[in-house]
């Protein structure tokens, strides 16, 4: 998809519906918002190149992997009361049982993974 503000909703809708035929429907409020968080990141920070997202079962977990052809590797930061960004990497770690990073020669992949 191209890094646009739209292909967030996209990704959004993509894998709640994935979760949803994987019948992990009980979590679909979840992958929303961090899809969101996720796919938000990507956009803002890919300049230009595609993202994608892919939604995998893996065992009891559900795993999702938003990529981008950025390879630069996000840092937490923290957040003053006011600010209106800087908590997503908080709210992976919040509601997400795992999730990590992978640096590609094409760029990453951030991905979490929610336990049933």
């Amino acid at each position: 998809m191209p890094s646009a503000p739209r292909s967030v909703a996209e990704m959004r809708h993509y894998a709640v519906r994935n979760c949803i035929e994987m019948g992990w429907g009980a979590h679909a409020d979840t992958v929303a918002l961090l899809v969101s968080e996720v796919a938000g990141n990507a956009v803002l920070h890919a300049y230009g190149q595609e993202v994608a997202v892919r939604v995998l079962l893996r065992a009891s977990r559900l795993r999702v992997e938003v990529w981008d052809g950025s390879p630069r590797l996000p840092l937490p930061r923290g957040a003053s009361e006011r600010a209106e960004n800087g908590r997503g990497l908080l709210i992976l770690e919040a509601l997400a049982a795992a999730w990590g990073v992978e640096a590609r020669s094409d760029g990453k992949i951030l991905w979490f993974e929610l336990a049933d």
